[in-house]
């Protein structure tokens, strides 16, 4: 079979503003490209918000209804759950060119209020997977979709499994998550992740979503898909040295291939290194980098980031470029990003990072209170059972285990 891999599409991103129509413009040529797909897979962050104004949800809906009425012999035979249970599919989505989704970080909502992807998945405009195993059929062969969507990172490792050992037999099996990997994190992210040794073996293939900088790695017995995004959602300098697209799959030969999209606007990023003695300089090195660009055509204006980085002694009240802003604002969008320190705030900043890393994380802290006040109050809790029922969202499980624990108490 032939799959369609789009990925972050963040639909609604800077909506009502100039690059407004940005998200939408590279999805309909997404789909384009997909025109011959037997069927496209969606790995997270479709919208840029949890709750989509509905002009955007109404563009969106317009765009995978034109995916869904493409021509496939393909169809999905079963969605299968957690527990190995057959679900019902909406007869569109049986009906249909096969559309496999999962929500990502911007989507995520909390327990029983309904996301913008399980909404489409309720109308039938596509299958939204968390935890659950989409298996496509196409004249006699299988592929086989297992999906989690975004969970926190603290819970990731954990949620993980949930699709462990879920490969389908006969099938060519693919794994899909939106997660944080490590070796692939832009290098100004603090956050826990997951590294690359820890993903699920015994799948043809995993594709992740999250991380907007197309990649791919196949090592350990582990195949890792990374689309990237098909939007620039913050300029940073490796992603502005990538291009934008989406990846077609042959799930016969397992060989991949990122096709680029030519509506996606070009990003640049530029960086300039201010020391004292060059300061007087610095309006004179952005007009020129500036300058330089817009020498090219566009056929939508570029976005540019000028990172200014460096020490100094002090600061200049008049240390500002909104002049160069307006010069440049009718051909460029363009952000000055002053990352400059003076050599005080320096030792203020090197004082406060030292602090943060002697600070335990907040869930760490928050263990930490719970059980000094249970042991005040004379009441063992078993808190590693209760943290690993809520991480696979089992609240049920995690009051049943409170209750035994009042119960031990009483007795």
């Amino acid at each position: 079979m032939k799959i369609a891999i789009i990925s972050d599409t963040h639909l609604g991103h800077k909506f009502g503003e100039e690059r407004g129509e940005d998200s939408f413009d590279t999805l309909k040529e997404a789909i384009e490209i997909a025109r011959d797909a037997d069927a496209i897979l969606l790995p997270g962050d479709i919208f840029d918000s949890r709750i989509p104004r509905p002009e955007v949800m109404a563009k969106a809906m317009k765009l995978i209804f034109q995916a869904k009425m493409n021509n496939s012999d393909a169809k999905i035979a079963a969605v299968l759950s957690k527990n190995g249970k057959e679900k019902k599919v909406h007869e569109l989505n049986r009906d249909s060119v096969p559309i496999i989704a999962i929500y990502g970080t911007h989507e995520r909502r909390g327990k029983d209020m309904i996301n913008p992807v399980e909404l489409l998945d309720e109308i039938g405009f596509l299958v939204c997977l968390h935890g659950d195993c989409a298996v496509i059929e196409k004249n006699g062969e299988k592929v086989a979709v297992c999906g989690l969507s975004g969970v926190p990172e603290a819970f990731a490792k954990k949620a993980l499994e949930v699709v462990e050992g879920r490969s389908v037999r006969g099938a060519y099996n693919i794994m899909m998550m939106h997660q944080s990997i490590e070796q692939y994190m832009y290098s100004d992210e603090f956050v826990s992740a997951l590294r690359f040794e820890e993903l699920p073996q015994g799948y043809d293939l995993i594709v992740n979503g999250h991380i907007h900088c197309y990649n791919e790695k196949d090592d350990m017995g582990i195949h890792l898909l990374i689309p990237g995004s098909t939007i620039t959602t913050q300029v940073r300098k490796k992603e502005a040295a990538k291009p934008k697209g989406i990846v077609m799959l042959d799930t016969k030969s397992g060989k991949t291939e990122f096709v680029e999209l030519k509506s996606a606007r070009k990003v640049f990023y530029e960086e300039v290194k201010v020391e004292q003695e060059n300061i007087g300089n610095v309006r004179e090195d952005i007009v020129d980098k500036l300058s330089k660009i817009v020498i090219e055509e566009f056929s939508k204006k570029p976005i540019v980031k000028i990172r200014l980085i460096g020490k100094i002694d002090r600061f200049d009240n008049n240390f500002n470029f909104y002049d160069i802003e307006k010069k440049f604002s009718d051909r460029i969008i363009l952000t000055i990003e002053n990352r400059i320190v003076s050599r005080k705030q320096e030792e203020s900043f090197m004082h406060i990072k030292k602090m943060r890393d002697n600070v335990v994380s907040i869930n760490e802290r928050g263990f930490m209170i719970l059980a000094e006040r249970s042991k005040k109050a004379g009441i063992r809790i078993n808190f590693d059972k209760i943290f690993d029922a809520l991480a696979e969202d089992n609240v049920e499980l995690a009051e049943k285990l409170l209750k035994i624990t009042e119960a031990g108490e009483k007795t």
